[in-house]
């Protein structure tokens, strides 16, 4: 029997870790793909950096970040190489030319895909060697209760599922501080075990340097733990010295032989990474110019409450129970004692830092929710004999926060602090996640490849949007998105927020009942260059930013300007006047403009019901005003910077709106005999995707081309506004040539000047009619 039993335990822990395995890998890999967080782009672009040098043999190339996330890097080619291999033949070049054309600020969805599965991967197996670790700590219930626990958590399943540092420190630290707790252990007798398991503890520690620096704080925190151990146990101090030079020779081994930049520079490359996490820890500049609009700064409380707000619902009341259990008993175990002076102290250390997120606390995690674990365990003991209403209250507590979150993990806010309803007043929201909505929601509008939006997150809408992504202020923008984190954080400027909180905006995201993301229609409020510390003269009114009705100045057509004001209470009784001038007068001062003013447009200052100060100008814009740039000046403070352009069609002997690619359409032409020239009449429908070379041909009746000329209009087709009209003339006696006397057809077309491709032209139902237009009119040459 006893026999029997021994023999089945493998096998049953054998299960155990496969189901425990199973259940974490489950919620971490479902709808991979589902959005981009902020920061992936670049870690992308770094290991494909990391991977190039590796492939060049430039180990110094490898330092692509001192945090130094060498173990994201690892991850990251390692997610990159997978997806070269599948997609070799589509890509059709050399690794290294691939890896090298990887921009810095976007990455594919598809390519976010590949490199996040060695995370989803080795996050699934470090939760069951938590498990494992932990059986070797606490009862094999209660490690398992800690692994689940761990499995489920939103906030782990969030940080697990995105190419980033975050998760493998979290990960890492964890390990290396059980592992460590397992070689101090009390024992009736010295265990050579207790050597393997400080090595370990070394090694792992060793990885969590190369992860990310905040893992440091496991070196002060194992002397601390050898320290109150030795105290307490009086054995020999040169063992536990001998112990600790062994941990810190297992670390710089493994930090060294994981970085390939290390390999050549075994004392530098480690000097470096603390240097630089020193730098960062006291550099306070970020936080000073963090902004808290909508949310409060809550200093030393960050971390308490960040966390709090992210701890699972019932991580949150093992935790209670378990100090509820502490306080009634007065009393701790070393392993209690060890674990909670971790989180506290951790918590702290972090506060100490420039840079805060939530996600920063996540090496605190199997500390707290193995302490979460056994205090749970001790209800469960005494709930026994209502075992299984027991068991179902914690499975449905287990599986809400994930399954009610799916697969917007980060949405999740502990319901016991109030949810996402109350979090959104205390901390901060949103790392991407609802502006795959938004790319949904803009791809679906017309002409989806040709517009262009604006968002403080571009790197996180860019996968999911065909269009060009912007800055939020930037110019000619067909659309705004706004983002909650950036509503918090007062970016760009509460005024400008203030401004598009009195819109409707087209659309909005809401996930977990709070609104993420909103998009407006655009152009853009632009900050006014008058409220910029080289132009700020410091009197009031002051211009702070200002919105045209259209997105470029239309040539011939009145456009309205609407300016915002940071004003007194009294508001001034003359009106403001907004001046047309050219664009070298917004950088002179007043003595050395041009004294050139196109048009000018006075209109008094009024304050709105939501309290922002606005001037409504409407500016007539002269039919002759050549296109170009203009300053926008508002009684002589520079406000910035617009282009004009034509977007009337002129008269024209023949209508054409033929369909180029869906880009350009030529809408007509101008043939004057007398004056031997034609001209064409094109308009950007919407707009061009690259520059084109023109072509016009003269063709005889069989259709066989003759003579032509090639060559680009006046602006480049990629810098055509959206609907901007582009007359571009030709002299015919140029194409006639020396051609014998006869009537010959004009045929118009585009073609790329790189690749020699033609513009198709394209049918009412947008299919291919040819790559060319024929012009109705003859030309006759005598």
């Amino acid at each position: 029997m006893t026999s029997g039993s021994s023999q089945s335990r493998p096998r049953r822990e054998l299960l155990a870790s496969l189901g425990l395995f199973g259940l974490a890998l489950l919620p971490r890999a479902l709808a991979l793909g589902a959005f981009a967080t902020a920061d992936e782009a670049k870690w992308v672009y770094r290991s494909a950096q990391f991977l190039g040098a590796l492939l060049r043999g430039d180990l110094a190339g490898t330092v692509v970040n001192l945090t130094p996330a060498v173990t994201t890097t690892w991850m990251g080619s390692l997610g990159l190489v997978a997806y070269y291999a599948q997609q070799r033949a589509a890509l059709g070049v050399l690794l290294a030319g691939w890896l090298a054309s990887l921009p810095e600020f976007r990455a594919e969805m598809d390519v976010l895909v590949a490199v996040r599965w060695p995370v989803v991967l080795l996050s699934s197996l470090a939760i069951v060697a938590l498990y494992q670790l932990g059986r070797r700590l606490v009862d094999r219930r209660v490690a398992l209760l800690f692994g689940v626990l761990l499995a489920l958590d939103p906030q782990a399943i969030a940080l697990a599922r995105v190419l980033g540092h975050d998760a493998p420190a979290g990960w890492l630290v964890g390990l290396s501080l059980l592992a460590f707790l397992i070689a101090v252990q009390p024992a009736a007798r010295p265990s050579p075990n207790r050597w393997m398991w400080t090595l370990l503890s070394g090694g792992l520690a060793g990885l969590a340097f190369a992860s990310k620096s905040p893992a440091f704080f496991l070196a002060p925190f194992v002397g601390l733990v050898a320290l109150v151990t030795w105290w307490r146990r009086r054995d020999s101090w040169r063992g536990w010295l001998a112990r600790l030079a062994l941990w810190g020779l297992a670390a710089w081994l493994a930090f060294v032989l994981i970085w390939p930049a290390a390999w050549s520079s075994p004392i530098g490359m480690p000097y470096a990474v603390v240097h630089n996490a020193f730098l960062s820890a006291t550099d306070t500049e970020e936080a000073r110019a963090e902004g808290y609009w909508q949310v409060p700064d809550l200093g030393v409380w960050y971390y308490p409450i960040n966390g709090a707000f992210k701890l699972s619902v019932l991580a949150s009341l093992g935790l209670v129970l378990w100090l509820v259990g502490a306080v009634r008993s007065r009393r701790l175990t070393a392993l209690e004692g060890a674990l909670l002076t971790f989180a506290l102290l951790f918590s702290l250390f972090m506060t100490l830092g420039g840079k805060r997120s939530n996600r920063y606390l996540l090496p605190a995690w199997p500390a707290l929710y193995l302490l979460a674990a056994l205090g749970i365990d001790s209800a469960y003991s005494v709930l026994r004999r209502t075992h299984y209403a027991t068991a179902t209250l914690l499975a449905i507590l287990l599986l809400l926060p994930p399954l009610t979150t799916y697969p917007y993990y980060l949405t999740y806010f502990n319901p016991l602090l109030g949810g996402a309803a109350t979090a959104v007043r205390l901390v901060k929201i949103g790392w991407g996640e609802g502006l795959d909505q938004v790319g949904g929601w803009l791809n679906a509008q017309p002409d989806a490849p040709a517009l262009r939006a604006g968002s403080a997150y571009a790197s996180a809408l860019a996968p999911f949007f065909a269009g060009k992504v912007s800055q939020v202020t930037a110019g000619e923008l067909d659309y705004v998105v706004l983002y909650r984190r950036q509503l918090q954080e007062g970016d760009p400027s509460p005024g400008i927020l203030r401004y598009y909180e009195a819109q409707s905006p087209a659309y909005r995201v809401q996930l977990a009942g709070i609104d993420y993301a909103w998009v407006y229609p655009g152009p853009a409020v632009q900050p006014a260059l008058a409220s910029e510390a080289a132009f700020d003269i410091g009197i009031l009114p002051k211009p702070l930013a200002f919105r045209a009705g259209q997105a470029e100045l239309p040539i011939g057509q009145p456009v309205t300007v609407e300016v915002l004001w940071l004003a007194d209470t009294q508001l001034p009784t003359e009106p403001s006047l907004l001046t047309l001038e050219p664009a070298a007068d917004l950088t002179q001062p007043p003595e050395g403009r041009s004294g050139q003013v196109w048009s000018e447009a006075p209109a008094p200052l009024e304050r709105r019901s939501n309290g922002l100060v606005v001037s409504r100008h409407r500016l007539a814009i002269p039919a002759d005003l050549p296109r170009g740039s203009y300053g926008l000046l508002v009684d002589g403070r520079p406000l910035g910077e617009m282009e004009a352009g034509s977007f009337s069609l002129p008269p024209m002997d023949q209508r054409l709106d033929a369909n180029f690619g869906g880009q350009l359409r030529l809408a007509g032409y101008r043939l004057d005999a007398r004056a031997a020239s034609l001209e064409l009449i094109w308009q950007a429908a919407p707009r061009a995707w690259a520059d084109y070379t023109v072509f016009v041909h003269l063709v005889d009746a069989a259709g066989t081309r003759l003579v032509g000329i090639d060559g680009p209009p006046p602006v480049p087709t990629s810098q055509w506004a959206r609907g901007e009209v582009i007359r571009m003339e030709l002299s015919t006696e140029s194409l006639y040539g020396s051609l014998p006397a006869g009537e010959y057809h004009v045929v118009v077309g585009l073609y790329r000047p790189d690749t020699g491709e033609r513009v198709p032209v394209l049918g009412a139902d947008g299919a291919p009619i040819g790559d060319s237009v024929s012009l109705p009119a003859r030309v006759d040459v005598h």
